[in-house]
């Protein structure tokens, strides 16, 4: 056990060992397995959240979040350490999570998320309403408070307009950026 790590040094630790050893009780993604593979080793990790789907089976042994599950997921880890080609690990961990890629999925996500279609709050109080006769009353009470706290800070504290950035922002032939969304630094008068 090293305790805290320096970023900077990560990589140089990570390179010392061959297998990383992950205990989280809840993880969503599991970006310390991604760095292990990424570095070659094997990683034995608890089978919780999001980390099934952060690496392939044959990069990563996973178990139930017991000790002795973890004990046996280490000793088959040991058992394939001779079958473990780094190079290929990093490979194919930096091809599966290229920027690229990764602004690419995002992009997909946006767009479909984009075209969703709105419902309106009634619509919504009464696919509320069609759950259960008392617990579809209480969401839409529920929802119905909030509704009115949304409406009631937005009255005392009003959102600010939210202004269409320009393409040219970002190097396209749109026009300009108002001043409002980018605040620039003053400049002094020269005398």
């Amino acid at each position: 056990m090293v305790g805290e790590v320096d970023p900077g040094c990560v990589r140089e630790l990570l390179h010392r060992g061959q297998i990383l050893l992950n205990c989280s009780l809840t993880e969503s993604f599991g970006i310390t397995l991604l760095e292990a593979a990424a570095c070659g080793l094997l990683t034995v990790s608890t089978n919780v959240g999001g980390i099934p789907d952060v690496l392939p089976r044959d990069m990563a042994i996973l178990a139930p979040p017991e000790p002795e599950a973890l004990v046996n997921a280490v000793g088959k880890a040991i058992d394939r350490l001779e079958t473990v080609d780094p190079h290929d690990f990093h490979k194919r961990v930096s091809e599966a999570y290229s920027w690229e890629k990764t602004a690419k999925m995002t992009e997909q996500v946006y767009e479909a998320s984009c075209r969703c279609e709105q419902t309106e709050l009634a619509d919504r109080f009464l696919r509320c309403l069609r759950r259960s006769s008392v617990f579809g009353v209480l969401l839409c009470m529920i929802a119905a408070a909030l509704h009115v706290e949304l409406l009631f800070l937005e009255w005392i504290r009003p959102r600010p307009r939210a202004e269409t950035l320009s393409r040219d922002a970002f190097g396209s032939t749109a026009s300009k950026v108002p001043d409002k969304v980018v605040q620039r630094p003053q400049q002094k008068e020269e005398m």
